[in-house]
């Protein structure tokens, strides 16, 4: 399905993404589709400086281990070598790659995103890239979880409403 249209309806920034993963907001089916059976453990701090947008992330796998590293965060798949990731070292380190669209190529979308070789080292890694245009068929979604949440409300609404504070 051509997504051209609501990718230009799509006019948050990849800070916005950045966001939706940090408050551990990004729909579980997203992820189901690209990990299955694996969760979020810690969505790990913001970036400082060059390098991943994410640190320190941890996934828990089916086995019930853990996986360690960072995530990228782009609006499109293909900004991963558009940006120059794919030669730097400092991305090495990617665990998953967290995207709004996979614009790339039909023989590498949908697969994971080749990532470069550490320092020191010759064999290249993967990480697996995880979409979220296919489970939020409205870009306006984004913003919406990442301001109000998975309930569509106000933080703190319905508590306030319990305690008879807040106007319907």
């Amino acid at each position: 399905r051509d997504r051209t249209a609501e990718y230009e309806a799509a006019t948050f920034p990849e800070a916005t993404l950045t966001a939706l993963w940090l408050l551990g907001r990004v729909p579980p089916s997203a992820l189901e589709r690209a990990l299955p059976g694996v969760a979020v453990f810690r969505p790990g701090r913001a970036g400082r400086g060059p390098g991943p947008d994410v640190r320190e992330a941890t996934l828990l796998l089916r086995s019930g281990a853990t996986l360690s590293g960072d995530v990228e965060v782009h609006l499109r798949a293909s900004d991963f070598v558009r940006h120059g990731h794919r030669e730097d070292p400092a991305y090495a380190r990617v665990i998953l790659h967290l995207c709004w669209e996979d614009d790339r190529t039909p023989d590498e979308r949908g697969g994971p995103t080749r990532l470069p070789p550490a320092t020191g080292t010759a064999a290249a890694g993967l990480a697996p890239t995880v979409t979220l245009a296919e489970v939020m068929p409205d870009p306006r979604q984004v913003e919406v979880l990442v301001a109000r949440g998975p309930s569509g409300a106000e933080p703190c609404t319905a508590a306030a409403m319990a305690w008879g504070q807040a106007e319907v």
